[in-house]
């Protein structure tokens, strides 16, 4: 009997991948855990399908000429159990990218030694994430793994390499089959692989442990400037590379190596950004020349700036100022969680919670929103004031500050020089 885990009987995942962080996940991610009565089928399974019932067997092969599936195929996995599932309308938000009846289906699943084309490093034995994105999510899958084949190419080359992107949470590969529950024979999903172990790396949590901890106020603040370091770091690459993020929030900075487990851990700590399925490409005049990524004026219309369709540069210029203000706001989210009790104290006698300080930070207000949130935080002499510094206030005003007509390229780069994370 082989040594991998078949599909029809699947036997309870290891204990850390449902841990009580795992669940506290789900609930920040909107995911609700829910586990199959019997068996799931494998993947390979429908794949076979696919061939024997589409009426263009090739349609998936060709899903998208310039997005490569070619690390993993389906009869690479054997599923082990489902643990949870985004459905757009219910759980999160539908939105101008994701219209409802769409979802992302998580799969605890195992590669097939046997069988896997691609086994890099321990992997083979490794319990893995796969993500199914169906309906018009398909299209987030698309963009996630398009986006990190692109930031991981030598100089931004359009063929993909084997190399991976510094500063992203990794993803181990893509493909495309026939949907789990198809209503139609041609219904397909796109499929991203990444490791179960990352579904706990959101910096989130690893604010609120540093409070639970109760680590000094230094400790907490060399933290959060390393965290902002990685994240800045990453949204620069992803400019650089012709993108706009499109989805940061406080989920999306994720932390790559160290934890808090140990002060010498705590200091490898290294972060980065996750979630690229929003990205849009800045240079691209319309829907049709940006695919499979979002064009400019469609994230520039999600930030209040509408009518930029004929005007690229100013609907790429406003993409990347609001992945900015996203970035501040997010990093802002974080050191509130850091502080203590008296901030969040603060923040819930305001009516507010660290997720919606955001509100108050306006695109292109100039830095008046943070400065708003500064001056409360130092009347009310809050600990988020001492952990973040006067260097920690400006660096957030640089981010989420910009006026109208400041560079975002010239200020990102900044930002990325800033004393703040130079510690």
């Amino acid at each position: 009997m082989p040594s991998y885990v078949r599909p029809l009987s699947p036997p309870p995942l290891p204990r850390y991948s449902l841990s009580s962080r795992a669940r506290s996940l789900f609930a920040v991610l909107g995911i609700v855990a829910t586990y199959p009565k019997s068996g799931m089928p494998g993947l390979a399974g429908i794949r076979r399908r696919l061939r024997a019932t589409s009426t263009d067997p090739s349609a998936v092969e060709e899903d998208f000429p310039s997005v490569s599936y070619s690390r993993y195929d389906a009869e690479d996995f054997e599923i082990l159990q489902k643990i949870g599932e985004i459905k757009f309308g219910e759980d999160a938000p539908t939105t101008v990218f994701v219209g409802g009846g769409s979802s992302i289906r998580l799969y605890a699943a195992k590669l097939s030694p046997k069988q896997a084309r691609y086994q890099p490093g321990g992997q083979r034995s490794e319990v893995l994430c796969l993500r199914e994105h169906t309906a018009a999510a398909a299209d987030i899958g698309r963009r996630e793994w398009a986006a990190y084949t692109h930031l991981g190419a030598d100089d931004f080359s359009p063929g993909p390499t084997n190399s991976e992107p510094e500063n992203f949470l990794p993803i181990l590969g893509a493909f495309v089959t026939q949907t789990m529950d198809p209503i139609r024979d041609t219904d397909t999903s796109v499929w991203t692989i990444t490791r179960l172990q990352d579904l706990n790396k959101d910096a989130i949590s690893l604010g609120l442990e540093a409070r639970r901890l109760s680590l000094s106020l230094e400790e907490i603040s060399r933290i959060l400037r390393q965290i902002s370091n990685g994240a800045t770091q990453a949204l620069l690459r992803i400019h650089e590379g012709g993108l706009a993020h499109g989805g940061i929030d406080s989920s999306s900075v994720v932390i790559l190596e160290g934890d808090m487990s140990t002060k010498k851990e705590r200091k490898m700590i290294t972060s980065g950004l996750s979630n690229l399925g929003y990205t849009a490409k800045l240079t691209a005049k319309n829907s049709k020349d940006a695919y499979p990524f979002l064009a400019s004026h469609t994230l520039a219309a999600a930030a209040g700036r509408r009518g930029l369709e004929k005007d690229t540069a100013l609907a790429a210029s406003v993409a990347r100022r609001e992945d900015m203000r996203r970035l501040g706001v997010a990093l802002l989210e974080i050191a509130l969680c850091a502080s203590g009790v008296n901030t969040l104290d603060w923040l819930s006698q305001e009516g507010r919670t660290p997720s919606s300080i955001g509100s108050v930070v306006k695109l292109g207000d100039g830095g008046e929103g943070i400065r708003r949130i500064k001056n409360s935080a130092e009347n009310a002499r809050l600990t988020v004031s001492d952990v973040l510094g006067e260097d920690g206030w400006k660096f957030l005003g640089i981010l989420a500050g910009m006026e109208e007509e400041d560079n975002p390229f010239l200020k990102l780069s900044m930002a990325t020089r800033h004393p703040y994370v130079k510690y």
